[in-house]
Protein backbone atom coordinates (compact mmCIF):
# COMPACT_ATOMS: atom_id res chain seq x y z
CA UNK A 1 0.00 0.00 0.00
CA UNK A 2 1.35 3.33 -0.43
CA UNK A 3 -0.54 6.98 0.38
CA UNK A 4 -1.73 8.01 -3.36
CA UNK A 5 -3.17 11.59 -2.16
CA UNK A 6 -4.97 13.53 0.81
CA UNK A 7 -8.21 14.50 -0.80
CA UNK A 8 -9.63 18.03 0.38
CA UNK A 9 -14.03 17.87 -0.14
CA UNK A 10 -15.35 21.06 -0.55
CA UNK A 11 -18.02 23.38 -1.56
CA UNK A 12 -15.85 25.92 -2.58
CA UNK A 13 -14.19 24.36 -5.40
CA UNK A 14 -12.87 27.71 -7.24
CA UNK A 15 -11.73 29.16 -4.45
CA UNK A 16 -10.13 26.52 -3.23
CA UNK A 17 -8.35 25.70 -6.71
CA UNK A 18 -7.25 29.55 -6.68
CA UNK A 19 -5.94 28.84 -3.30
CA UNK A 20 -3.30 25.93 -3.77
CA UNK A 21 -3.10 26.95 -7.45
CA UNK A 22 -2.35 30.71 -7.63
CA UNK A 23 -1.76 31.71 -3.77
CA UNK A 24 0.03 28.07 -2.70
CA UNK A 25 2.00 28.10 -5.67
CA UNK A 26 1.28 24.33 -6.01
CA UNK A 27 1.50 22.83 -9.75
CA UNK A 28 -1.41 21.48 -11.23
CA UNK A 29 -1.11 17.23 -11.80
CA UNK A 30 -5.03 17.25 -13.45
CA UNK A 31 -8.14 19.29 -13.37
CA UNK A 32 -11.40 18.24 -14.23
CA UNK A 33 -13.06 21.83 -14.28
CA UNK A 34 -15.53 22.20 -11.06
CA UNK A 35 -15.16 18.92 -9.87
CA UNK A 36 -11.82 17.75 -9.81
CA UNK A 37 -8.45 19.04 -9.43
CA UNK A 38 -4.63 17.58 -8.44
CA UNK A 39 -1.63 19.38 -6.94
CA UNK A 40 1.48 17.86 -7.11
CA UNK A 41 3.76 16.72 -3.83
CA UNK A 42 7.02 15.39 -3.82
CA UNK A 43 5.90 11.63 -3.71
CA UNK A 44 1.55 12.24 -3.28
CA UNK A 45 -1.00 14.44 -4.61
CA UNK A 46 -3.34 16.74 -2.98
CA UNK A 47 -6.83 16.74 -4.53
CA UNK A 48 -9.74 18.73 -3.80
CA UNK A 49 -13.17 17.29 -5.27
CA UNK A 50 -17.05 18.33 -4.98
CA UNK A 51 -18.51 17.26 -1.56
CA UNK A 52 -21.61 16.69 -2.87
CA UNK A 53 -20.04 14.26 -5.39
CA UNK A 54 -18.43 12.27 -3.03
CA UNK A 55 -21.62 12.25 -0.66
CA UNK A 56 -22.84 10.16 -3.88
CA UNK A 57 -19.95 7.60 -3.91
CA UNK A 58 -20.67 7.68 -0.25
CA UNK A 59 -24.26 7.25 -0.42
CA UNK A 60 -24.99 10.26 1.70
CA UNK A 61 -28.24 11.46 1.15
CA UNK A 62 -29.13 14.28 3.69
CA UNK A 63 -25.76 16.57 4.08
CA UNK A 64 -27.27 17.93 7.68
CA UNK A 65 -28.41 14.85 9.19
CA UNK A 66 -24.76 13.08 8.44
CA UNK A 67 -23.14 11.99 11.68
CA UNK A 68 -19.96 13.15 10.06
CA UNK A 69 -19.25 16.43 8.22
CA UNK A 70 -16.31 15.18 5.96
CA UNK A 71 -13.78 17.27 4.74
CA UNK A 72 -10.91 15.14 4.05
CA UNK A 73 -10.26 11.72 2.78
CA UNK A 74 -7.22 9.98 2.75
CA UNK A 75 -6.57 8.01 -0.46
CA UNK A 76 -4.57 4.96 -0.40
CA UNK A 77 -3.19 2.47 -4.22
CA UNK A 78 -3.63 -1.24 -3.36
CA UNK A 79 -2.41 -3.61 -5.87
CA UNK A 80 -5.49 -5.92 -5.49
CA UNK A 81 -8.89 -3.50 -3.90
CA UNK A 82 -10.72 -6.93 -3.99
CA UNK A 83 -7.99 -8.69 -2.00
CA UNK A 84 -7.51 -6.25 0.39
CA UNK A 85 -11.22 -5.86 0.93
CA UNK A 86 -11.86 -9.34 1.66
CA UNK A 87 -8.38 -9.39 4.02
CA UNK A 88 -9.51 -6.02 5.61
CA UNK A 89 -13.40 -7.09 6.32
CA UNK A 90 -12.14 -9.95 7.35
CA UNK A 91 -10.09 -8.19 10.41
CA UNK A 92 -12.94 -6.53 11.20
CA UNK A 93 -13.03 -3.19 9.35
CA UNK A 94 -16.58 -2.17 8.43
CA UNK A 95 -16.72 -1.07 5.00
CA UNK A 96 -19.16 1.87 3.65
CA UNK A 97 -19.65 0.53 0.20
CA UNK A 98 -17.87 -2.59 -1.81
CA UNK A 99 -15.47 -2.32 -4.27
CA UNK A 100 -17.09 -0.45 -7.02
CA UNK A 101 -16.09 0.47 -10.13
CA UNK A 102 -16.14 4.74 -10.63
CA UNK A 103 -15.69 5.23 -14.80
CA UNK A 104 -15.13 8.79 -14.20
CA UNK A 105 -12.02 8.42 -12.07
CA UNK A 106 -10.78 5.08 -13.77
CA UNK A 107 -10.46 3.29 -10.52
CA UNK A 108 -12.36 0.81 -8.44
CA UNK A 109 -12.66 2.44 -5.14
CA UNK A 110 -14.15 1.26 -1.41
CA UNK A 111 -14.19 2.87 1.73
CA UNK A 112 -14.33 2.62 5.77
CA UNK A 113 -13.63 5.21 8.49
CA UNK A 114 -11.14 5.14 10.80
CA UNK A 115 -11.90 4.84 14.66
CA UNK A 116 -11.63 8.44 14.38
CA UNK A 117 -14.09 8.25 11.53
CA UNK A 118 -11.46 9.79 8.66
CA UNK A 119 -12.51 7.96 6.07
CA UNK A 120 -9.83 6.03 4.25
CA UNK A 121 -10.45 5.15 0.46
CA UNK A 122 -8.45 2.20 -1.16
CA UNK A 123 -7.98 2.26 -4.79
CA UNK A 124 -6.94 0.23 -7.85
CA UNK A 125 -6.71 1.55 -11.37
CA UNK A 126 -9.25 0.13 -14.10
CA UNK A 127 -10.16 1.75 -17.11
CA UNK A 128 -12.61 0.30 -19.68
CA UNK A 129 -13.47 -3.11 -17.75
CA UNK A 130 -9.19 -4.16 -17.75
CA UNK A 131 -7.23 -3.55 -15.08
CA UNK A 132 -4.22 -1.61 -14.80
Amino acid sequence: MEINSIRLLTDKFDEMLDFYLNKVGLTKHLLVPNIYAEFELSNSLLAIYQRKLMDKILQIKDRQLAEFQEKTIIVIRVSDIDKTYIDLKNKGIFFLNKPTIQEEWYLKTAHFRDPDGNIIELNTPYRSGLEL
